[in-house]
């Protein structure tokens, strides 16, 4: 975007924001340019303009201008100067039909809210040293009215690079992790806490640990899933995390000691059917993860739960409901 659209921007956008907050209700904002304004009236009495049922004060949002930090250098430099007009009719504003709200106070309000008001992430307006001062010649133009212009400074940003679109998550009831991206970008996923990117190097011996993302895949309930995008030419993408979490199995007594359950999410290692005994969950029986049912020799009115736990003995699943056997 060139400099000349950029300054008209931010004309519009700052007219724009003005006539949308609930704050300036009765404070209409009007663009100074010929093209835009509709009628010269409202262009030379914008305190007349109106806005709900109210007249007596309004604002110009003037065009903004350049000004020249260091004039001897090979690439211009500069701040934007933002002018905006508070013009205010007395007789009128504080009449029945006015806002009843003077220049002074309409003009430190527009100060408050649009100090450091960044406009799309290009320009970011800040309260000059000169913040709010009587408009010259403002007799000449607007007979009978008083007005402030409040001036603000903007600084440039930087012309912001291209980054790469977030990659979307999504886990089934299944437990399948599927990862997408709209941009064609390649995604990269860790599960150890480490960033997700193909320049990781967390791993042994220097190696890269982050996963370049091909299908959906399985992984424990409750596990932390690290990701981004890249993609040559554009900035990575912000790295996400979203933790995976699977239902609950159902424990379901089917009579004759006999217990089944069902569960959603990947098969682990081992189930683990535990029962209370005295209050504390330390009876253990350790099955292996493809079954899914179980019947006791003895009933004994205590109540059961299964969770499954991986290769290593750790959790992998949410607890099941309980039940007791009679």
């Amino acid at each position: 975007m060139s400099y000349t659209d950029l300054l008209y921007q931010l004309q519009s956008d700052a007219a724009a924001r003005g006539n949308s907050e609930p704050d300036f209700q009765y404070l209409p904002f009007a663009m100074y340019r010929q093209a835009v304004i509709a009628t010269e009236i409202q262009k030379r009495l914008p305190h007349l303009a109106g806005k709900n049922g109210k007249v007596g004060v309004g604002a110009l949002v003037m065009m903004p201008m350049i000004t020249g930090e260091d004039p001897n250098i090979a690439t211009p430099q500069g701040d934007v100067l933002f002018p905006v007009h508070i013009i205010e009719q007395p007789e009128i504003n504080m009449a029945s039909g006015g806002t009843g709200v003077t220049a002074e106070q309409w003009a430190l309000l527009v100060r408050a809210f649009f100090h450091q008001w960044s406009d799309r992430g290009q320009i970011i307006l800040m309260q000059d040293t000169q913040a709010i001062q009587p408009i010259p010649g403002l007799e000449e133009q607007y007979k009978g009215c008083v007005g402030y212009q409040v001036l603000f400074r903007g600084r440039l940003a930087d012309q912001s690079y291209p980054q790469c679109a977030t990659p979307s998550f999504s886990c089934d009831a299944s437990g399948n992790v599927t990862l997408s991206t709209n941009d064609g970008s390649a995604i990269y996923y860790t599960t150890d806490g480490s960033f997700p990117g193909p320049g990781n190097t967390a791993g042994t011996h220097g190696a890269c640990t982050a996963i370049l993302y091909a299908a959906p895949f399985q992984v424990p309930s409750g596990t932390v899933v690290n990701y981004a995008s890249f993609q040559a030419g554009l900035r990575g993408s912000d790295a996400m995390q979203s933790t995976v979490t699977y239902p609950s199995p159902i424990l379901t007594y089917n009579g004759a000691l006999n217990i089944s359950w069902t569960f959603a999410g990947p098969a682990p290692a081992v189930w683990s059917l535990q029962y209370n005994h005295s209050g504390a969950w330390d009876g253990v029986v350790d099955l292996d993860g493809t079954i899914n049912t179980y019947t006791m020799d003895t009933g004994d009115g205590r109540p059961r739960r299964v969770v499954g736990r991986d290769a290593n003995g750790t959790i992998c699943t949410p607890f099941s409901n309980t039940v007791s056997i009679p």
